[in-house]
């Protein structure tokens, strides 16, 4: 039997007790509400599952915190995402993801099980550098078994259509930026499932993002002052995406 003072659990039974444990929870906890909202955050050695807060913080909200004792345990503790992933989360249409990992560290099935577990999200928010992370993944990943005893292939997150991005304490993003933005849209049109909004009302730099504009269709918005402002991709105004928020 597992407890908290022995340490990062290595045993496949004892991950499977702590799963039951936490999925129950977790299970009680949704089943009595209709969350919408959710939040992801992987780190160094820890992985964080909790209820997007609202904006009445002295309302319960989830939240379950999961350190490993150094990253090297990191994909020792992974599997324990199953206690969530195991779960009915088809009402949950929002998620913010966060990834603070090594550079040559990428998301692993367990991960890639969760996500395909959020099958109605519409909105994700995210880093630029989450977004990075998300672009290993295939076009399409086998999902649970159709009942028949097959397994069945599909996008993760079939509805996305919001990307909403923020970033704390940069001033220009990174050198790659236009890599990742273009690669993580063409991935997406590739699913069958492009992004319809970019959202960037949160952004407070400098940056030129002229590149967005071969993304026909894409709705960018950002906030200028006081007011938002929008522009539609491939309409011939490319200036129009250089901000200076």
């Amino acid at each position: 039997m597992w407890s908290p003072e022995d340490g990062v659990p290595t045993h496949t039974s004892e991950i499977t007790m702590i799963c039951q444990v936490i999925s129950r929870y977790f299970w009680n906890w949704f089943s009595h509400r209709n969350i919408a909202q959710l939040r992801l955050t992987l780190s160094f050695k820890a992985f964080s599952v909790s209820q997007h807060p609202g904006p009445d913080t002295d309302v319960p909200h989830f939240d379950v915190d999961i350190y490993a004792q150094n990253c090297a345990q990191l994909p020792i503790i992974l599997p324990l995402l199953d206690a969530f992933s195991s779960c009915d989360l088809t009402n949950v249409t929002t998620l913010s993801f966060a990834t603070n990992l090594f550079s040559n560290r990428t998301l692993d099935s367990n991960v890639q099980h969760f996500l395909l577990s959020l099958p109605s999200i519409e909105t994700l928010e995210t880093t630029l550098d989450s977004l990075k992370q998300l672009l290993p993944l295939p076009d399409n990943i086998s999902a649970a078994s159709d009942g028949y005893g097959d397994y069945i292939c599909r996008p993760v997150f079939p509805f996305l259509r919001i990307v909403k991005i923020y970033e704390l304490g940069i001033k220009t993003l990174p050198s790659d930026a236009s890599t990742i933005f273009l690669s993580f849209l063409t991935w997406r049109t590739h699913a069958g499932v492009p992004i319809q909004t970019l959202d960037l009302t949160t952004l407070k730099l400098f940056a030129k993002m002229e590149f967005l504009e071969e993304v026909e269709g894409l709705k960018v918005i950002w906030k200028k002052g006081e007011d938002i402002e929008e522009y539609v991709c491939g309409s011939g105004n490319a200036q129009r995406l250089h901000f200076e928020f």
